[in-house]
């Protein structure tokens, strides 16, 4: 029983359900008049199609057919119903109460058609599930809300103009879609709050919507393939995706949180705002373009990810901030002007780009704060961006082919890049910390200002320009790397400093007239070059102060530059293939190379420290003033040229080195000191009247040379101090020096071919050496203090050389012209040349007379030495005159240097009391008397006496000359024996002044080379002789032997011997006697040989033994033998001889046979090379050539005839 009835009721249910299954979509309902949807009495119905209509039996739901609402009635929902299939007839009104919900799920056709004046209202909800079509035509008020809850609603007016409307709030929940433009030109306006957790889309790309109403809420996803508008005055919020392909605003849309935006299109026009209101919009694609009279507010900010377009037209304003978070951003206006502008801040991340004109003509002018964390660019050589507002920090990349604009103030700050091609600056930029700039061009116009602000600058490329009534301030500086051109036009101020950094820098104005300037310092590191002219014409002019640790140069030869401030401090190089000016007052200091080829100084140069110079040229002009300041400066090339008017000051000293000429002008004033330190100085005024002048000291070192004239007419004239190391000279026989300085030393040489002059008071002395003339002017006072070379010299009527207690040495014949005063009290005047001399004697008296010249001198007149005459080296000829040693002087004497002359005499005068062993001046007549002698006169002359004497003799006239007992040792020299053999001398007495002679005998001491003779009663004329001479032998020895003076290099002992003609050939007589050097003969006594034929064997202690030719030569006792075997080799047996001469024509025995066993060959040669190997000298055996010195030029010789395998040649 309990299971029947309940089978019942479910087959009742089936049954019912089948019913409504298959009629209510048959079943339409129509109003009938206003009142509850649920209620039939509302509702007529027709099950037939609309044929016929009856009272309805049910309500309208989902299941039934088409449900109509009639004009005029309004139909309410009271209680949340579901339906679909509804038309709202025009008229007619709907009405969902609050909190009610009419579903609309998916029906067979549309699901709401609104005509034309129908009315939807709430406050209730109209939900939509599945696939639901609203057909919301163009009149109809659909007020209610709208909730697309599940699927898919398509929502607009399906006929023409397709424009639909939806007045009330609409919800898209999550998983749902409201599309309101699935086909071309289909759009829905939105006026209500709009909340979107679904999907809100024109899935036509000629779809489209319109949110109008106060605020729109997406947490879902705002899309559409289509066109998005934004109308009215809307806020959005919501976490959801925005990204219709295309959004218009011309509404006042304000953002109540961050959105992210993914559209290709987003406008802003006819006046449309868009408020951040402090949020950020994120546009992650496509174009915001910002139309002419619409703005983006602030605050608040646009970020752009990926790849995105600002087109900001002219008139717009974007205000709030623009953040390029990501990808590339291209800002500017797309329609002609193309400047497109942003007036708030700019912030652009790490890894973004903002790009200002990637075509050509594009611009972006930045008026708010810029942050460059990544770059900014314009990529189009015809792009540019201005950054106008009022500070830019960049810790990215600042850049672009095209061009950077600055027109405002502008502070500039970050550590990133800044490499735009071109940046233009008009207005005040200010560096908050060190940039660094990688330009093409950079160009300050238009009155702009660049102030490092006590930072740097830092430019690594390109050309800066600072044009005309712009400036660079300072404190700061401006740093250059690798290649930059600073152009510095005229009127502009480049104030800051300067560091050239690395590379080269080329520093002028590029326009006529070409001359920049820098104001403030300069610092030119090391490596780095500043290059101020490297083209003709070019200038810079350098008012700061200068640290040159690199180079500065100006490297076209018409390029220049001017260094004008207080310092220069040059620790590099200093050059230019061009000019260098100094026209301030600057002090240089620095280690480093000055070398300009031209330098030009008209201002006031102080050197802080010695500093070298290596110019062509450089002039003081015009006033101006060089100070060595006690420091030197060392000039090692060029002319400096000093012009009238100006000055080098004292202290400090100018050294000059290598070739250099100092032009002198007249009227200049050269008072620091000159030190020629090494080559050539030419000194003089270069222009008529060619006088130069040198007011400070002057010290010519070692090895260096002054030239006062090396051309005729040009004259120096020295005024300091003067110290001769080196040369003095005038090279051009016109040339002059003029000494008229205090002090004058001279230890190197004065050689002019033109004039050297005295003219002033000077001390002179040093141990150098005149190999010229010198002349004592009218005002000529000269002092020789110490020892003195000189070659000849003229004493001026008025002139005086004082040589008191000096000694002077003259190479010149007849060296001294005195018209003047000649004070020799207590000196040494010496002649002491290698060619024959001429001892001058007018108006000279001379203290000691020293001759040392190997080529001898002579007298020139009678002249009197007061104190000494010293024949040191070489012979004095008396030349036919008399030389009168005074009472208490003397004559000094070595072997072979001697007084000689065959006329002319010595003589002295003095009181001699008793004399014992007195060489009575010297003269070689020693005295011994136990009388008083009273006045005597010695004569000393040399001519050879009646019957043959040496070349010797004395008159001795003493007041008293009777009853003497007297000595007498006649001393003599070996060269004037006159071939008289030395041991057989004897004296002779002459009381007739030489007619008749007396044989007095006497003892001869050979080795010392005198003769006494005791107990005479009275002096004469005494001379010496020799009995007996009977073979003078003529030969040289090829190693002594001198071709350039034809002697020999030393006298030496020769043994000479007589041979019989025949086997054995035995000795008949020998001789040991001297080989005269000048006379290159021998002469020998024979006291045993008889009359007959002998071959003459000669015998030296290193030289070969060489006998006279075959067949002998004729001897007759009682005459003399002379034989010559330097005539021909032919002379010696077997020619056994060399030829030393060519004019005349000699031939010498062999040298070299020092072992004496009759062959030249390596045992000589040993020991000639073991004594020069330990620096043997003296008279020695080994001594080959005579010098006294054991040398190479012995071993030579033994060498050279070893090789020839020379021996002796025997009968």
């Amino acid at each position: 029983m309990k299971i029947f009835p309940f089978s019942i009721t479910i087959i009742f249910i089936a049954l019912f359900t089948c019913t409504q299954n298959v009629y209510s979509a048959n079943e339409l309902f129509s109003s009938i008049a206003s009142g509850n949807w649920n209620s039939t009495t509302t509702w007529v119905m027709s099950t037939n199609g609309g044929g016929t209509w009856f009272a309805a039996t049910s309500i309208p739901n989902d299941t039934s057919g088409t449900i109509t609402i009639r004009n005029p009635n309004t139909v309410t929902v009271t209680v949340s119903t579901t339906a679909n299939q509804m038309v709202i007839d025009s008229g007619g009104v709907l009405k969902i109460n609050l909190g009610i919900i009419l579903t609309i799920p998916d029906g067979s056709g549309t699901d709401i058609t609104m005509s034309l004046g129908s009315i939807l209202n709430g406050p209730g909800t109209v939900k939509t599930q599945n696939t639901v079509s609203l057909n919301l035509r163009g009149g109809s008020a659909f007020n209610a809300n709208l909730n697309v809850n599940t699927g898919t609603t398509y929502a607009y007016d399906q006929t023409s103009p397709y424009d639909g409307s939806l007045y009330g709030n609409l919800t898209v929940d999550a998983g749902a879609t409201l599309n309101c433009g699935d086909a071309s030109g289909r759009h829905l306006f939105m006026y209500g709050d709009v909340v979107n957790n679904g999907t809100i889309t024109a899935s036509s790309s000629g779809g489209s919507y319109s949110i109008n109403g106060p605020t729109l809420v997406n947490n879902g996803t705002l899309t559409t393939d289509g066109s998005a508008y934004m109308d009215s005055t809307t806020s959005i919020s919501g976490s959801g995706i925005f990204n219709p392909a295309n959004t218009y605003i011309s509404g006042n849309v304000t953002l109540l949180n961050n959105i992210t935006y993914s559209p290709s299109y987003i406008v802003l026009y006819s006046g449309g705002v868009l408020n951040p209101n402090g949020k950020t919009l994120t546009i992650t694609s496509g174009t915001f373009e910002v139309q002419s009279g619409t703005t983006v507010t602030s605050p608040g900010t646009v970020k752009t990810q990926n790849t995105v377009s600002l087109n900001l037209r002219g008139g717009s304003a974007l205000n709030a901030i623009l953040n390029v978070n990501t990808g590339t951003t291209y800002a500017y206006d797309h329609s002609s002007p193309y400047e497109g502008s942003l007036y708030g801040d700019l912030v652009v991340d790490a890894g973004a780009t903002l790009n200002t004109g990637n075509i050509y003509g594009r611009q972006l002018s930045m008026y708010g704060d810029v942050i460059i964390n990544g770059t900014i660019t314009a990529s189009s050589t015809g792009g540019s961006y201005s950054i106008n507002g009022p500070t830019l920090v960049n810790n990215g990349t600042v850049t672009g082919i095209g061009s950077a604009y600055m027109d405002s103030t502008t502070s500039i700050s970050g550590s990133g890049i800044f490499n735009p091609a071109n940046t233009y600056i008009s207005g005040n930029v200010t560096l908050l910390n060190n940039i660094t700039y990688t330009p093409t061009y950079i160009g300050l116009y238009s009155g702009g200002v660049l102030n490092p602000n006590g930072k740097t600058l830092t430019i690594t490329s390109g050309t800066f320009e600072v044009q005309s009534g712009t400036t660079v301030t300072s404190p700061g500086t401006v740093k250059t790397q690798n290649t930059v051109s600073l152009n510095l036009r005229g009127g502009s101020a480049f104030n800051a400093n300067l560091n050239v950094n690395t590379g080269t820098t080329y520093a002028y104005d590029q326009i006529s007239p070409y001359d920049g300037s820098l104001y403030g310092n300069l610092t030119v590191d090391a490596g780095a070059t500043l290059n101020c002219g490297n083209a003709s014409g070019r200038h810079l002019f350098m008012y700061g102060n200068v640290v040159n640790n690199g180079t500065i140069t100006a490297s076209h030869s018409s390029g220049s530059y001017s260094i004008n401030g207080p310092t220069l401090v040059n620790n590099g190089t200093l050059t230019a293939a061009g000019s260098a000016y100094m026209d301030s007052t600057t002090s240089i200091s620095g280690s480093g190379i000055f070398n300009p080829t031209n330098t030009y100084i008209s201002g006031n140069v102080t050197l802080l420290n010695n500093i070298t110079y290596s110019p062509s040229y450089i002039r003081l002009y015009s006033g101006g003033v060089l100070n060595p300041n006690g420091k030197t400066l060392t000039i090692t090339s060029g002319t400096f040229e000093v012009q009238s008017g100006t000055s080098v000051t004292s202290p400090g000293t100018v050294k000059t080195q290598n070739t250099v000429s100092l032009n002198l002008r007249g009227g200049s004033a050269f008072n620091a000191n000159l030190n020629v330190n090494t080559g050539t100085t030419y000194a003089y005024d270069q222009i008529t009247p060619y006088y130069g002048s040198l007011y400070g000291n002057l010290t010519i070192d070692a090895g260096a040379t002054i030239n006062g004239g090396n051309i005729s007419g040009r004259a120096l004239l020295i005024y300091g101090n003067t110290t001769n190391n080196g040369t003095l000279t005038a090279s051009s026989t016109g040339g002059s020096i003029i000494v008229k300085c205090p002090v004058f030393v001279n230890n190197g040489v004065v050689n002019t071919s033109g004039s050297f002059s005295f003219d002033s008071t000077t001390a002179f002395s040093g141990t150098g050496s005149f190999l010229t003339h010198a002349d004592f002017t009218a005002k000529a006072n000269v002092t020789l203090t110490g020892t003195h070379q000189m070659q000849s010299i003229t004493i001026n009527t008025a002139g005086i050389f004082n040589i008191t207690n000096s000694w002077l040495k003259l190479k010149a014949s007849n060296p001294i012209v005195n018209s003047g005063t000649f004070t020799t009290t207590n000196s040494t005047v010496e002649f002491n040349s290698n060619v024959l001399q001429t001892i001058s004697t007018a108006g000279i008296t001379y203290s000691k007379l020293r001759s040392n010249n190997s080529a001898g001198t002579n007298l020139a007149g009678n002249v009197t030495v007061n104190d000494s005459l010293i024949i040191q080296l070489g012979t004095l000829d008396l030349n036919g005159k008399v030389l009168t040693v005074s009472s208490t002087g003397t004559l000094l004497e070595s072997p072979g240097n001697v007084v000689k002359g065959t006329a002319g005499y010595l003589t002295t005068t003095r009181s001699i009391n008793a004399p014992s062993s007195l060489n009575v001046a010297g003269f070689g007549a020693i005295l011994t008397s136990t009388s008083n002698l009273g006045s005597t006169e010695i004569r000393r002359g040399h001519a050879v006496q009646t019957g043959g004497s040496i070349k010797r003799y004395f008159d001795i006239t003493p007041t008293n000359n009777s009853g003497l007992n007297a000595t007498l040792k006649f001393k003599f020299d070996e060269s004037e024996l006159n071939l008289r053999p030395e041991s057989t001398l004897k004296l002779i007495k002459s009381t007739n002044a030489g007619v008749n002679w007396i044989n007095m005998g006497g003892t001869v001491n050979t080795s010392l080379n005198e003769i006494t003779i005791s107990g005479l009663s009275s002096f004469s004329r005494w001379s010496a002789d020799s009995s007996g001479v009977n073979g003078i032998i003529n030969f040289a020895i090829q190693g002594y032997y001198n071709p350039s003076t034809n002697r020999l290099n030393m006298e030496d002992t020769v043994r000479i011997y007589l041979r019989q003609t025949s086997p054995p050939y035995s000795i008949a007589d020998s001789c040991l006697t001297l080989l005269d050097s000048a006379l290159l003969k021998a002469a020998c006594v024979f006291s045993n040989a008889v009359s007959g034929t002998y071959y003459i064997q000669i015998k030296h202690r290193n030289a070969l033994e060489t006998w006279s030719k075959y067949g002998g030569e004729s001897y007759i006792a009682g005459n003399t033998l002379n034989y010559d075997f330097m005539s021909s080799a032919a002379n010696a047996f077997g020619n056994n001889q060399i030829q030393v001469d060519a004019a005349p024509v000699r031939y010498a025995i062999y040298s070299g046979d020092v072992f004496q066993d009759g062959i030249i060959d390596g045992s000589d040669g040993n020991l000639v090379d073991n004594a020069a190997s330990i620096f043997e000298t003296g008279y020695i055996v080994s001594d080959i050539d005579g010098d006294r010195v054991v040398d190479g030029s012995d071993a030579s010789i033994v060498d050279n005839n070893a090789a020839n395998f020379v021996s002796v040649a025997l009968p």
